[in-house]
């Protein structure tokens, strides 16, 4: 759960660095800002079609930091990691939801329906309310409310 206090960052944060990582051709997927064993820890997850490589995650990190630092939105000594979200990248928004179309996802479901609490396939339809999913030719609806967490799902 996120306090009060980690909200007002994280706001803050999103409204100043999106603009700023879209001008430049890239998607701000998700923002963490979370105390760890280490302190604090801002995560910035950053994608763009086709992919980010390490060498754009540090420049990205170059630029969003010297933003932050400049607005002194954060009071307290904190890390700053800029990463891709990974093969498994999480679906938490409209747009994540809207850019997954056709791809394979997985979501967990809040409340298992029939024992089914993980769901694995195609999503083929999303409305804002819920996503439709084909699951081997069994389609499914799942309200957006249901859902536990959502991801692309990577077969290896």
């Amino acid at each position: 759960m996120v306090s009060a206090r980690e909200k007002w960052v994280l706001d803050r944060v999103v409204s100043l660095v999106e603009p700023v990582i879209e001008d430049e051709g890239y998607t701000l997927v998700d923002v963490t800002y979370r105390r760890e064993p280490v302190g604090w820890v801002l995560r910035a997850y950053v994608d763009r079609e086709g992919g980010i490589t390490v060498g754009e995650c540090a420049q990205i990190s170059r630029r969003i930091g010297d933003l932050i630092e400049a607005k002194n939105l954060i009071e307290q000594s904190y890390t700053l990691e800029v990463s891709s979200p990974g093969l498994d990248r999480p679906l938490k928004e409209d747009r994540d939801f809207k850019w997954a179309l056709g791809k394979k996802v997985r979501v967990l479901k809040k409340n298992p329906e029939k024992g089914q609490r993980d769901l694995i396939g195609r999503l083929v339809h999303y409305s804002g309310d819920s996503i439709t999913i084909d699951q081997d030719g069994e389609v499914m609806i799942v309200p957006i409310e249901e859902i536990a967490k959502a991801s692309i799902f990577v077969e290896i």
